[in-house]
């Protein structure tokens, strides 16, 4: 395969000297020179096959090309099943234990915005409220993995919040009606239902409405992710990774994520293992088993170690 350009400086990449295959039994069958494979097909498929999009209602083709599919490649092959994903779980599990010895409340999952039910006495809306001014908490945090992992957690709350939202207009759900019409947030032609929740939400809470809507698209690419192989995949992710999935965009992620989903559903299992063993007890305040704490300080994460990118 030609080489793309696109590669990880060595500086990112820390791993013990040993690294063992401890997980093999959690995915069967799987070893360097089958991932290389994986990821070689992988490429060969999207580069080049087509997939819609939609913009403005409207659905039309699109092509990834080979910078976009090594991109993507890179991100899912090496970023996140590879050395530089064994350093970031080693730091997110230091940061964890640190905040546990010096925080004696409850994890930002358990939080709760309590002034939010004061805006207002429909349970959809309060809640989305709360996930709104759980995203405005974690957004004052320090900028580290950890950090990032209770950003995302809040994201990927207001996301679902919001779809629920739609969920409820596209049913003409009476207590949604009252809210709005309320308010006089009411939809009408080339006014959507969406348009109508979102300038009601910026509105109470004093926020443009324009960036309170990208706010909301900034959700997404954490919410196919999530989608396709669950919250476990959260913990493998690069610090600000945010802006590299809003550029490439929820169509083109959903196209990737479908694709290595087919071909490497193992992923999906070592997934469920790391929400159950890191991401829950992270995001809820609770410490770590021992055995995944074993496994990273001897290095036995990952039987998948791809030395360099495409």
């Amino acid at each position: 395969m030609q080489e793309s350009g696109l590669h990880v400086s060595d500086e990112n990449i820390r791993t013990p000297e040993s690294v063992l295959s401890a997980l093999i039994t959690l995915l069967p069958g799987v070893s360097l020179q089958r991932t290389i494979e994986i990821r070689d097909q992988v490429f060969s498929q999207i580069e080049t096959r087509t997939f819609f999009i939609r913009v403005n209602s409207r659905a039309s083709e699109s092509v990834l090309g080979t910078t976009t599919a090594a991109e993507l490649c890179n991100f899912f092959f090496y970023d996140l099943l590879s050395r530089p994903a064994h350093g970031r779980l080693h730091s997110i599990m230091e940061q964890f234990k640190a905040e546990q010895d010096s925080f004696s409340g409850e994890g930002p999952a358990a939080q709760t915005d309590k002034v939010a039910h004061s805006h207002s006495d429909y349970e959809p809306f309060a809640s989305f409220f709360k996930s709104v001014a759980q995203v405005q908490r974690t957004a004052s945090k320090p900028n580290n993995l950890l950090q990032q992992l209770y950003r995302i957690k809040a994201a990927l709350d207001l996301h679902h919040e919001y779809k629920r939202l739609i969920d409820l207009a596209k049913n003409n759900d009476p207590g949604l009606k009252r809210v709005l019409n309320k308010h006089k947030a009411i939809p009408a032609r080339g006014v959507s239902h969406a348009t109508c929740i979102i300038n009601y939400t910026s509105d109470t809470l004093g926020q443009d409405r324009q960036k309170f809507r990208s706010s909301l698209y900034h959700t997404k690419g954490f919410a196919v992710l999530e989608r396709k192989f669950g919250t476990g995949i959260l913990v493998f992710l690069p610090l600000n990774i945010d802006h590299k999935l809003q550029s490439w965009g929820k169509y083109r992620l959903t196209f990737v994520t479908e694709e290595l989903h087919a071909y490497l559903p193992e992923l999906g299992r070592l997934c469920s293992k790391l929400a159950e063993d890191i991401y829950f007890p992270i995001v809820n305040g609770e410490p770590l088993g021992s055995n995944i704490t074993l496994l990273l300080e001897r290095g036995n994460m990952f039987p998948l170690l791809l030395e360099e990118p495409l």
